[in-house]
């Protein structure tokens, strides 16, 4: 069975001139009960300045 592609709900922030954003993952549902839809973006925020390491300012 194929299902056609889909359309995630939120998109995280773009890239930035000083931070890299990166998409971990996405989900989203719909509850029935409620009748409403969660969405739910996990990301990486990286300091171009920095990198992975903590900036010393």
């Amino acid at each position: 069975m194929q299902t056609a592609p889909h359309t995630a709900m939120m998109e995280a922030p773009a890239s930035t001139d000083s931070q890299i954003i990166e998409t971990l993952g996405a989900i989203d549902a719909y509850d029935a009960v409620l009748n409403d839809d969660y969405a739910f973006v996990v990301f990486k925020e990286t300091d171009r300045k920095c990198g992975d390491r903590p900036c010393d300012e």
